[in-house]
């Protein structure tokens, strides 16, 4: 469903624009079948979507477990997603591509050869299609100010085009939150898209009826209205940092999806927990190791 080129994914929706669209929102599935601590969640969500039947699946980034390099991750990953009952696109995610500044994980900076790479598996790293009264924009977050300077211009450039070409409201769907609270705000790291580039993106966004920014990579679910936007974080199918426990960001640490409905005259959301849908610790997953490609896989027959 997303091998797609860009012309055939910007085609509008034969869909009616009075009609209601329902759009289930995943991310941070970190698939892996060497190390699949996730798998049985990503089934739990297979199942819940087969029973719901939503218009469409989102899944915002942070599709393989943690190394962009782990081409079998990828392969793995792509043959979990075509379990999935309906139309489903991707957004990538740092670990999809490596990270952009200013501390790339494990020191694995975004590069055009991982830009290709996931580009040969997945598609397109940024689409557009019209759903209804609504226009849909997945949008590469990690090329924000990365330093691929070609590529982050060219995809500014399409956004635009997007944007003023669009005769109706617009989501965005994309890896990284563009703030934390406030706009003007820094100091956040690589939880954010970069601070140098966050003014731009913003000033491209108010070239169009942009509503709801939908964002994952935090592992927690928070919303808020800031701007006459709606942003709302994805909570995350896999693992989190102390489930349940208070977070400085102000979200909620538990796996979960959001399911969005677009109507003509508005959008609303909610946070799912398919049944069978269960929180991980990465710190029980870790074995004492930094990053999860290093960590100790499952007993052989367990989850």
């Amino acid at each position: 469903m997303t091998n797609l080129p860009h012309s055939e994914l910007s085609h509008p929706d034969p869909s009616p624009a009075d009609r209601a669209v329902r759009i289930l929102q995943i991310s941070d599935t970190h698939l892996s079948r060497a190390r699949p601590y996730s798998v049985a969640n990503f089934a739990a969500v297979v199942a819940h979507a087969r029973r719901t039947t939503p218009d469409l699946i989102v899944n915002t980034g942070d599709i393989v477990l943690d190394d962009p390099d782990d081409a079998d991750d990828r392969a793995f990953a792509r043959e979990q997603h075509e379990l999935l009952p309906v139309p489903w696109y991707v957004v990538p995610g740092n670990h999809d591509l490596g990270d952009g500044p200013p501390d790339p994980w494990q020191d694995q900076p975004l590069t055009a050869a991982r830009l290709q790479a996931f580009r040969e598996v997945w598609g397109p790293d940024r689409w557009s299609l019209d759903v209804g009264a609504w226009r849909l924009i997945g949008l590469n977050s990690i090329l924000v100010g990365s330093g691929l300077d070609d590529e982050d211009r060219s995809q500014r450039r399409w956004l635009v085009d997007q944007l003023e070409g669009a005769d109706r409201p617009v989501a965005l769907f994309l890896h990284k939150p563009l703030f934390v609270r406030d706009p003007a705000e820094d100091g956040h790291g690589s939880v954010t898209v970069p601070d140098g580039a966050r003014t731009e993106l913003l000033d491209l966004l108010d070239t169009g009826d942009v509503r709801l920014v939908a964002s994952g990579h935090v592992h927690q679910h928070r919303s808020h209205l800031t701007g006459g936007r709606s942003h709302v974080w994805a909570p995350t199918t896999a693992h989190l940092r102390g489930p349940g426990s208070p977070s400085p960001l102000g979200g909620v640490r538990r796996a979960g999806v959001v399911e969005i409905e677009l109507r003509p005259e508005g959008c609303s959301w909610q946070i799912l927990r398919p049944e069978g849908l269960v929180d991980l610790d990465v710190a029980d997953l870790l074995g004492g190791h930094e990053s999860l490609r290093f960590a100790p896989p499952p007993p052989l027959g367990g989850d």
